[in-house]
């Protein structure tokens, strides 16, 4: 169950005319691919390629990324080839294969480190937290997580650092330590406020009801659902989510 919820955030319901316009999208993208010899504008269409193909086709997606990593390589610049590993690990990751997964997520670690290139190093050690939270080894996800919250403080990228706490939160609640999971929760909400993110809102909104049903305070939980409908009626979606709400991949 764990592994199907790694779908979460990517879940989206295709009216006939949105999916078209999908495929008419990937189609002119993979034209410009085969019709440009301009090795910089090849890897911007192979990284948007990858991202469009990655929730859908994994093994595909991962193909594009590797050809990513051979004209990054070509170019001999380091940044380009460390996006690629990261990208390369996303495509071992959403097809289950951890251990590569992690391998190439650590080696885009290690070539962002070299450059001091310190938001790929929090997008590299926040993809290995999430290996490590859907493998069950909390305490390894929350070493992570811990590391990439510094970084972002250092950086001071509040919005990143909404996405972390949010994080954080599901690991107490999976451990069950959930008045720690509410510390993070509204950590979560008060830097999504901060930065007027209504999307964020709602979802922090969501969890905290969610942990208090699971503390069995009814009347908080319930106060919490209609703060998290409230935005997202602003939004003109009406869906109230019951699973935790974790951030989506580090993707270049």
């Amino acid at each position: 169950m764990l592994l199907k919820f790694k779908k979460y955030v990517c879940l989206f319901l295709f009216l006939v005319s949105g999916f078209s316009l999908f495929a008419s999208s990937l189609d002119s993208l993979l034209f410009v691919l085969g019709n440009t010899d301009k090795p910089r504008e090849r890897i911007e269409i192979l990284r948007s390629v990858f991202n469009q193909v990655l929730i859908n086709d994994a093994e595909q997606a991962l193909g594009f990324a590797q050809q990513e990593l051979v004209e990054s390589t070509y170019l001999e610049d380091s940044l380009l080839e460390a996006n690629a590993y990261l990208n390369i690990g996303l495509g071992f990751d959403y097809q289950n294969k951890f251990d590569s997964a992690v391998f190439y997520y650590l080696k885009a670690y290690d070539y962002f480190n070299d450059f001091n290139n310190y938001e790929g190093k929090a997008r590299a050690l926040l993809n290995v937290g999430i290996v490590s939270y859907f493998q069950g080894n909390y305490s390894g996800a929350l070493r992570q997580y811990f590391k990439v919250v510094s970084i972002q403080q250092d950086l001071g990228n509040e919005n990143k650092l909404a996405s972390v706490y949010s994080n954080i939160g599901v690991i107490y609640v999976a451990k069950k330590e959930y008045e720690k999971a509410l510390t993070y929760y509204n950590k979560s909400l008060q830097m999504d406020k901060n930065q007027n993110d209504e999307e964020g809102i709602a979802k922090s909104y969501n969890n905290i009801g969610i942990v208090y049903r699971q503390l069995g305070n009814n009347a908080k939980a319930l106060k919490a659902y209609f703060m998290s409908l409230n935005y997202k009626l602003d939004r003109k979606s009406t869906r109230l989510n019951s699973s935790h709400q974790i951030i989506s991949y580090a993707v270049f």
